[in-house]
């Protein structure tokens, strides 16, 4: 947006809000301003006086000069801006554009490494800021270039980027406050609809598998529940991390958008996989794989790899080429192949206790693939 569309915005934001919200966001900006290594460090904090709906930045002010720290207010002489050092903020009038300013001309603050407070119409996490249009705090940095600078706004005040001028100077911090911890909600609210989807996907799928095997037992193979819950966990903490890079860095956001993804795909791969089987037979489905029923006889032969954690992969070679991997941490894995091992037996006309290579203490339940 242009910068009379961000104005308008701004604006009308700004206008929206109620007394009630204006002092509870600068209360939780004045405890994040005096909690900053920023303020903390500063002998000296030249501040600014609010202006209609802005930070109610009075509190904070006296709260350093109890701090024993100088306080210093702008006021502008001719077509520059000075500061005057203040010990009573109430000895005010109204200055430039009807703004508040120190009544005396004296003392001039002369403080190189004082911290500037910089007022604005919206900034971005990364510093940049749009002013109100008098260019003064960027003429008054271009000759005391020394100082830190911070700036306090709120929660819509922020953009994800702001694009600058070239003398437009950018500030050290951004602090904003936030509403009705909006972002919390935001969380509160993601993890619900995260949770509500899964349980309604695995809902789905499993009335979906039963109705094509609906004339089977419904005895099943299902991946361990972990990588839902695992997955669930990743999409939150996804969510969460692009909320917050919406408003702070373009890093967090596409960060949070990998592991959104990540956490996605393994809660649909929980959810899509499945072997379901009866006595003679058994379907296999996985995400991205077509679903295929095999008769018992159709396994060729097996093969095993150990993986990480202690777990075994039982892999089922078929006769048509393809592999059907089966692991022991599975729900309902061993059952399901000592039910294979007894109809691949029945199938082939072999005597179940004849065959000298099924083991199942060492996961062997079919003849071993010839390397």
């Amino acid at each position: 947006m242009d910068k009379k569309e961000l104005r308008d915005y701004i604006r009308k934001h700004k206008r929206a809000m109620t007394q009630a919200e204006i002092v509870e966001k600068s209360a939780k900006l004045g405890e994040l301003f005096a909690a900053s290594p920023l303020y903390q460090q500063a002998k000296t904090i030249y501040g600014y006086l609010p202006y209609n709906q802005e930070v109610r930045t009075v509190p904070m002010l006296e709260r350093a000069l109890k701090d024993g720290k100088r306080v210093a207010v702008p006021k502008v002489v001719g077509d520059e801006m000075v500061f005057i050092y203040m010990e009573d903020l109430a000895r005010v009038e109204k200055g430039y554009s009807g703004i508040p300013e120190p009544i005396e001309n004296t003392p001039v603050a002369d403080d190189l490494t004082a911290l500037v407070l910089m007022p604005g119409l919206a900034f971005d996490p990364q510093g940049h800021r749009c002013g109100y249009g008098g260019g003064f705090y960027d003429k008054f940095l271009a000759s005391e270039p020394e100082h830190p600078t911070l700036a306090l706004c709120y929660d819509f005040q922020v953009l994800p980027h702001l694009d600058t001028e070239e003398f437009d100077i950018p500030v050290d911090c951004v602090l904003w406050a936030e509403g009705a911890n909006i972002h919390m909600a935001i969380y509160i609210l993601v993890a619900a609809v995260v949770f509500g989807l899964c349980y309604l996907l695995d809902k789905g799928f499993q009335k979906a598998f039963r109705n094509k095997v609906q004339h089977r037992s419904g005895l099943a193979v299902r991946l361990n529940k972990m990588y839902s819950i695992i997955g669930i966990g990743l999409s939150f903490l996804g969510v969460c991390a692009i909320v917050s890079g919406i408003t702070e860095t373009s890093a967090l956001l596409y960060g949070g958008i990998v592991v959104l993804l990540l956490g996605i795909c393994l809660c649909v791969y929980h959810l899509s996989f499945g072997i379901f089987y009866d006595n003679d037979s058994f379907v296999y489905t996985s995400f991205g794989k077509k679903e295929t029923t095999y008769r018992f006889c159709e396994i060729h032969s097996q093969k095993l790899y150990a993986i990480t954690g202690g777990s075994i992969v039982v892999e089922l070679h078929m006769t048509d080429g393809k592999a059907v991997s089966v692991q022991t941490t599975m729900s309902g894995a061993y059952p399901f192949l000592d039910a294979a091992y007894l109809g691949w037996c029945r199938q082939k006309g072999i005597d179940p206790e004849s065959c000298e290579f099924h083991d199942p203490a060492n996961h062997l339940w079919f003849p071993m693939e010839e390397i």
